[in-house]
């Protein structure tokens, strides 16, 4: 009897199981499809400031090779980037203002020394000048807090029919792009 006994009571013991682990599925389920029914949103407020921006200097500008009658020189300059971030210089100017040959007498005579690049009035931060677009591996890209050497490939002529040694003296300008 006793095995008849165990055996009615296992299989009973079975099927509850069996209810239960079914219940306890079905409530899974369930409760799963409750919470996907169930949209919850969370909601706060970003408050971020502009990055400031700090102007570049240029500073030790030079031409690359001698200025003679007849040639036409690059010019070069060692652009400071203070800002918390790299910069990509991408536009050159010789500004009008303050330019001028060396020595005044002589090489001042309209057309004695040519500025090359885009003539225009450029906006009131530039006011009127040559503008040289940097392309390709002319841009330069100036890591933040650094320094580098940015170069006009063709800055300045000077007329082959000159008598006169010529120098030259201008103001320069650069357009740099932050980000991508």
């Amino acid at each position: 009897m006793n095995s008849t006994v165990d055996t009615a009571t296992k299989t009973k013991r079975n099927r509850r199981t069996m209810a239960a682990v079914i219940g306890a599925g079905a409530a899974v389920v369930i409760g799963g499809t409750a919470w996907a029914a169930v949209a919850l949103f969370g909601f706060g407020t970003a408050n971020v400031a502009a990055t400031t921006t700090t102007d570049l200097t240029v500073e030790q500008v030079s031409v690359t090779s001698p200025l003679l009658p007849g040639a036409i020189v690059g010019a070069k300059g060692l652009v400071k980037n203070p800002n918390a971030y790299p910069v990509k210089v991408v536009t050159v100017y010789i500004r009008e203002a303050g330019a001028s040959g060396v020595p005044a007498a002589a090489c001042n005579v309209p057309g004695v020394l040519i500025p090359q690049g885009a003539y225009a009035n450029h906006g009131t931060n530039i006011g009127n000048g040559w503008k040289t677009e940097l392309t390709g591996t002319a841009v330069v890209e100036i890591p933040a807090n650094n320094e580098r050497w940015v170069e006009i490939p063709q800055a300045v002529k000077q007329i082959s029919g000159s008598e006169t040694m010529c120098g030259f003296t201008a103001n320069i300008a650069v357009k740099a792009l932050a980000g991508n």
